[in-house]
Formats: structure tokens, C-alpha cells, sequence
């Protein structure tokens, strides 16, 4: 139902069969974007008619999703709303009075097809490399005879498709799609318990809901023209459709479970940020003017068009939400980095009362102050805040099971290394307190190898492994200044006596 005065309303409308999918949530974005940029209303419609499927908690997690995501909406079955229920499993005696109306009409027959039948149907057709549907078996059977068979066979309804002509309509990203209608299956629009399936369902839900423009993905472009048979059965006007394109993998192939795990509160749970989130899937498929990238929820809706989104399929390439992800956990503020990062950290520490944490090898318990400056520290190395804990462990507990011949630089030599420790030890203690900052220690070290006429790598490399116990890691000078002087300089002393003990 679409006329020019009236209220954008479009609709999401997920089927409860699973958790929801990365793939769900870009739709419900691109639904929710093309709203805002017209002052129009997002209604979420829960489409639970395929029973067998039914996964009773998939509800709860789509409304998880959406509030996490940021995606609103006007009315649902959560919120309510002047067009419910928005379960279509309460509709069914919605449904009833149209259904009734189909077969007065001569738009559904009944199909008594066993799934034997079905089966074998279906096996032929590949093997004979024809196209696969349903051979309209039962729509030649007399009435009589159909209505006989009605009283003592299970059958379904099926809709009565033109054979002749062709079925267009124009897409709002697309251009203008058309069809044979020979080549259009009779859609089985109410099964044999007689609940109507996903293509009655949509129908009439649309067009009591006044939905004016239907955004889906291009799967269901096939599936249109039966639906614009029944749009005429019932003489409705049918809204304007919007098929987005699939959402591919870096190898160009369908997004699927061999890419990763795609459900959409798994990004949450791996430590996306929302803002990042919505950024990223917004850019697949559409992009604004300029070459901008970092967008935020406002720019986005406010440059946002529906008719602008690309119909080839869009990339989803997670290295790049990775790097757009970091550059927003760099740009959140202090303390509200910590806000976030610190659940991540519990998975790896455990709490011991309201204050104080335990690191989980050494038992070593860790203060607030040490922990922030440590969180702080590794803030702007994040892609994900699930890297936390891996990434502050290094300052906190550092390894201390490495071989004493990883202190030694490429160019050095043991004894060498163990002399530049004993000096380092020594200049450690000469520097304040209040000097223990990552840019001054830097500035003051550099300085110190240069008087001494030592060699840049000879020296920190060393340093380096003698705060943190790994050849990858943290500049020293930031090791250094998150675990402080007396600890910075108890680590050197320890690596110098673990290379000694092994060249005695």
C-alpha cells in the first residue's frame, strides 16, 4: 500500500528460527536508516508461521540485537502499537476472512500431492535438468473431485498463478523486473493445518499494516511476482519493493558459517563496538559523497538514500571492521574505555571483592590504579576489546619461563647484555618517579644510550624482554611506565641474574 501523502512506513520483520544473523541486522539498518531519512515508522513484525523451525528464545535475541545495535523502532510486539498483534501466530484469525476470499475467488486450489510425490517430482525435474516446482498436478482435478478428496485426504491450498503474460514491477534500487508467468510455481499459501505460509502471511500483513515500502533481501526478488498476484486478487494497491544485495565474503561467495560466526550479538560478545558496527555495515553496499569513511549515526542518516544502495553484493571483509573498529576504541574516552574494557578483563581475572583482582597464575592481586594505567596503556593497540586481557597480562604478569638468551639482541652478545642490564639497573633508579611516563622515559632513555655511545637495539631489545618475558610486545618505555619504577626495575634485576646464572 504505497500513495503519495502517506507515512513512510516500512517493516522488519525476522522469522524467530535461530539467532539473529549478521545479515538480518544490515537489513534492519538499511530499514531503519531509509525512516529516518524520511520521517517515517519501522515496525517490527515477528513472522513465526513456520512451526517446525520455531526456536522459542530467537525472539528475545532479535530485540537483544536490535537495542544493542542501536536499531529503534515504532511499534513490535515488545512495544506494541495501533497494527497488531505483530506475531502472525496471533493473527490466524486475521488471516482467516482473506483466505476465505482467495477461494470464493478461484485464486487457490487444493493440492493433495503426497511428499512422496513432491519427492519424486522434484528428482526428476534435476535429473531431466528442468526447472524445479510444483507441476500443477492438482490444478486440472475436476471440482467435484477435489471437493470429494477435500473431506478425506489431507491437502493444501496453492496459489492459482497465471500461466500466460508476464509479471513487472519497478524496484526502488533495481530498475524494472519482470517475469514469465509460466515460469512462476503455485506457491503453497496455507498448509494442511491450516496455517498460511510465509507468502499469504507477508501479503496481508503488509497491507493492514500499511506498509508502503517493502526492503528485503534479493532472494525474495523470485518470490515478488507471487506476490503481486495476490496484491491483485485482493485489489490492493502493493507497496514499492527494495531488494538490497547479498552480503559476500572477501572470496566473493555467499556470507556463510565457513566465514565465521556471523550471528549478529557474536560481534558484541567479541568486543565490536555498536558505533563501529553500524558505521561498518552501513558502508556495505552504499556509500555517502566524498570518500569519508568514519561516519557517524547522524551523518549516516542524514546523507542516507534507499534508491543510492548498490545492487551488486556487498563485501563484508572483517579485517577492515577490525581496523574501523580500533580507530573508535581509540576515540572513546578514558574512562569510559575502562567501562567497557573491564568485563572483558573479568573473563580472564577474577574478582575478589569490589576492588581488588587476581591475576590467574601468579595469585598476584592487582589495584585499581595499576589496572587502569594498564588499560589505558594498551587503549589505542585494540581492535577488539576481547584482546584486553590477552594485551594488559603483559604488564601485569609478565612471562618469567622465558630462555635468558631471548634478552640477547641479534648483534649483541651475553656478556654484552648483561652489562647493559647492570647499567640499566643503576640509570633506572637515577630517574624520578614522576618522570615514569611513556614520553619521558623515551626522551630520557634515548638520551642515555646516546651518551653512552650504546646501540638503540643492543639496548632496549633487552629492556624490552626483561619487562614483559616476550620477544613481541609493548615498547619498553610503556611497560615501564605502567608498572612503575620499583617494579620496572625489579624485572631488570631478575633478567640480569636469569643471563648470568646461564653464562657463568
Amino acid at each position: 500500500m504505497s500513495t503519495s501523502n502517506q507515512k513512510e512506513r516500512t517493516r522488519f520483520a525476522p522469522s524467530p528460527t535461530g539467532m539473529p544473523h549478521i545479515g538480518s541486522i544490515w537489513i534492519a539498518l538499511l530499514q531503519w536508516l531509509h525512516v529516518k531519512s524520511t520521517r517515517g515508522e519501522l515496525i517490527v513484525r515477528i513472522e513465526d508461521t513456520d512451526r517446525n523451525r520455531f526456536v522459542p528464545e530467537s525472539e528475545k535475541a532479535i530485540f537483544e540485537a536490535l537495542n544493542w545495535y542501536g536499531i529503534t523502532h515504532d511499534e513490535g510486539p515488545d512495544i506494541g502499537g495501533a497494527f497488531g498483534p505483530y506475531r502472525q501466530s496471533e493473527r490466524l484469525a486475521i488471516y482467516k476472512p482473506y483466505i476465505e476470499e482467495l477461494k470464493e475467488k478461484g485464486t487457490l486450489y487444493p493440492c493433495f500431492c503426497t511428499a512422496e510425490r513432491l519427492q519424486e517430482m522434484r528428482e526428476g525435474q534435476q535429473r531431466d535438468k528442468k526447472p524445479t516446482g510444483y507441476d500443477r498436478y492438482c490444478r486440472s482435478l475436476p471440482l467435484a473431485e477435489a471437493k470429494k478428496k477435500m473431506n478425506t485426504e489431507p491437502y493444501v491450498l496453492r496459489l492459482k498463478m497465471p500461466t500466460e503474460g508476464e509479471s513487472t514491477f519497478a524496484d526502488k534500487i533495481r530498475g524494472e523486473i519482470s517475469f514469465s508467468n509460466a515460469l512462476i510455481d503455485d506457491q503453497v499459501l496455507v498448509k494442511s493445518d491450516g496455517w498460511p505460509t510465509y507468502h499469504l502471511a507477508v501479503v496481508i500483513d503488509d497491507h493492514l499494516m500499511e506498509i508502503t515500502t517493502v526492503i528485503r533481501g534479493e532472494e525474495w526478488i523470485s518470490s515478488t511476482p507471487k506476490h503481486l498476484a495476490l496484491y491483485k486478487a485482493f485489489d490492493w494497491q502493493p507497496p514499492v519493493f527494495a531488494h538490497v544485495p547479498l552480503i559476500l565474503g572477501t572470496d566473493r561467495s555467499k556470507l556463510s558459517k565457513r566465514h565465521g560466526d556471523l550471528s549478529a550479538l557474536s560481534f558484541r560478545d567479541r568486543g565490536f563496538l555498536p558505533e563501529a558496527m553500524i558505521n561498518f555495515l552501513a558502508l556495505l553496499g552504499w556509500h555517502p559523497k566524498g570518500e569519508k569513511e568514519m561516519l557517524t549515526r547522524q551523518q549516516i542518516s542524514e546523507e542516507f538514500r534507499l534508491e543510492d544502495v548498490h545492487a551488486a553484493g556487498a563485501i563484508f571483509n572483517e579485517e577492515k571492521l577490525r581496523w574501523m573498529n580500533g580507530q573508535y576504541i581509540k576515540a572513546l574516552p578514558p574512562q569510559r574505555f575502562i567501562q567497557l574494557a573491564l568485563p572483558f578483563v573479568l573473563q580472564s581475572m577474577v574478582a575478589k571483592g569490589n576492588r581488588e583482582m587476581v591475576l590467574p597464575v601468579s595469585g598476584k592481586k592487582i589495584s585499581n590504579g595499576l589496572l587502569e594505567k594498564s588499560l589505558l596503556a594498551v587503549q589505542n593497540r585494540l581492535q577488539q576489546l576481547d584482546e584486553t586481557g590477552a594485551a594488559i597480562t603483559t604488564y601485569l604478569e609478565p612471562k618469567d619461563d622465558y630462555a635468558g638468551e631471548l634478552l640477547i639482541a641479534k648483534k649483541s652478545t651475553a656478556v654484552n647484555t648483561i652489562e647493559t642490564l647492570k647499567m640499566l639497573e643503576e640509570y633506572m633508579q637515577t630517574i624520578a618517579e614522576s618522570d615514569y611516563t611513556e614520553e619521558m622515559l623515551e626522551k630520557i632513555l634515548r638520551q642515555f644510550i646516546t651518551d653512552k655511545k650504546l646501540g638503540v637495539g643492543e639496548t632496549l631489545w633487552p629492556l624490552r624482554v626483561a619487562l614483559s618475558g616476550e620477544a613481541v610486545s609493548p615498547s619498553p618505555f610503556s611497560l615501564a611506565s605502567v608498572v612503575g619504577k620499583q617494579e620496572t626495575i625489579n624485572r631488570i634485576t631478575l633478567a640480569s641474574q636469569k643471563l648470568s646464572s646461564q653464562h657463568e
